[in-house]
C-alpha cells in the first residue's frame, strides 16, 4: 500500500496530461488510418494514377513530390497507420511511466520539429510556384497574391508555434524532475 502511495504521489500532472492527449490524438489517428487503409485497399477501385498524372504532364501542375505521393498512396496510408499506432503505444507507455516511452516521445517530437521546418520550406517554395492564369484580371492577380502572402504568414506562425511547443515539451521531458519520476516508478516496479 505504501509503494502505491509513493508511486501515485510521484506522478506529475504534466506527464499524465501529455500522455492522455497523446492517447486521444493517436487513438483517433490510428482509427482514421485503419479506415483509410481499408477503403484504399478494398473499397476503392484501382485508381488510374499514372494516366491522370500523364494527362497533366506540366511540372508546374504536378511537381515531382506530388507525383511521388500519388504513385505511392498505398505506402503513405500504411506509414501513417504505423506512425499513429507507434504514437499510441508510446503514449500508453508514457502514462505508465516507462522510460522507453519517454525517449520515444522525445524522438517523435524531435522528428516532428524537423518535419515541421521542412514542410514550411516546401510550402513556401510550392506557393511561389503556383501559376496564376495569364489572362486573369489585374485585380484578381493582386487579390490572389495577397491571399498567398497571408496564407504564407499564417503557416509560418503556426509552424513556428508548434516547433516551439514541441521543443518545450522535449525540454520538460528531459528535466531532472521528470527523469527522476520515471526512474522512481521503474524502481518501484522492480521491487
Amino acid at each position: 500500500m505504501e509503494n502505491k502511495l509513493v508511486t501515485e504521489n510521484s506522478k506529475s500532472a504534466f506527464v499524465t496530461v501529455l500522455a492522455w492527449i497523446g492517447i486521444v490524438f493517436s487513438g483517433v489517428g490510428t482509427f482514421i488510418a485503419i479506415i483509410q487503409n481499408i477503403m484504399f485497399r478494398f473499397l476503392m477501385p484501382k485508381l488510374p494514377i499514372e494516366q491522370l498524372l500523364n494527362e497533366h504532364n506540366s511540372s508546374l501542375q504536378n511537381p515531382e513530390i506530388t507525383r511521388f505521393m500519388f504513385r505511392h498512396l498505398d505506402l503513405l496510408f500504411l506509414v501513417a497507420l504505423l506512425i499513429s499506432l507507434f504514437a499510441l503505444i508510446a503514449s500508453i507507455g508514457l502514462l505508465k511511466r516507462k522510460n522507453w516511452a519517454r525517449i520515444a516521445f522525445i524522438t517523435m517530437l524531435a522528428i516532428g520539429i524537423v518535419l515541421n521546418l521542412l514542410s514550411l520550406v516546401l510550402q513556401q517554395t510550392s506557393m511561389q510556384q503556383l501559376p496564376l492564369p495569364l489572362n486573369a484580371p489585374v485585380e484578381f492577380q493582386s487579390q490572389m497574391e495577397t491571399m498567398m502572402r497571408v496564407m504564407s504568414i499564417v503557416s509560418i506562425i503556426f509552424g513556428l508555434a508548434f516547433t516551439a511547443l514541441y521543443g518545450w515539451i522535449i525540454w520538460k521531458l528531459r528535466s531532472p524532475k521528470i527523469i527522476n519520476e520515471f526512474k522512481s516508478v521503474e524502481h518501484l516496479n522492480v521491487q
